[in-house]
């Protein structure tokens, strides 16, 4: 479901230009509008990275993906991250030095960060998140 006013692109790095379904962990599939990363944000306001492991790390260690939030962030656009797709954050280059956090299973990754368990974080406008079920409210 997406909403049709907000202007909302999906994209798969990695699926064959003609299908246009994308495969994520546990059997899902995606329907995604494009497999081409633009090459220049444009009208994009964010970009979000999803998480699940083999997905975060295909696209954190994907160079278009990289040049492409670099340029979101240098031109003071948002970036959010969510699970283990926090790692993009730091192969991007992204709020050096600065807070991060992510699932538990990546946080070894981000020396140099300073790394939070809390469950959204927020440094400069770039937004990582841990990921459902990380920190579940025992009452939910």
């Amino acid at each position: 479901m997406r909403c049709r006013t907000q202007g909302v692109v999906l994209c798969d790095v990695l699926c064959h230009p003609t299908w246009l379904t994308g495969s994520c962990s546990r059997f899902l599939k995606i329907h995604v509008d494009t497999t081409s990363l633009p090459e220049e944000p444009g009208d994009y306001t964010i970009v979000v990275i999803p998480g699940g492991a083999k997905g975060a790390a295909t696209l954190s260690e994907s160079s278009g993906v990289q040049s492409l939030l670099q340029k979101i962030e240098k031109q003071g656009k948002w970036v959010g991250t969510i699970c283990a797709g926090s790692l993009a954050i730091k192969t991007a280059g992204l709020v050096s030095g600065g807070q991060v956090t992510s699932h538990p299973s990546v946080e070894n990754e981000f020396t140099g960060y300073k790394y939070s368990q809390d469950r959204v974080v927020i440094e400069q406008k770039v937004i990582s998140s841990r990921g459902y079920l990380c920190q579940r409210d025992p009452l939910m």
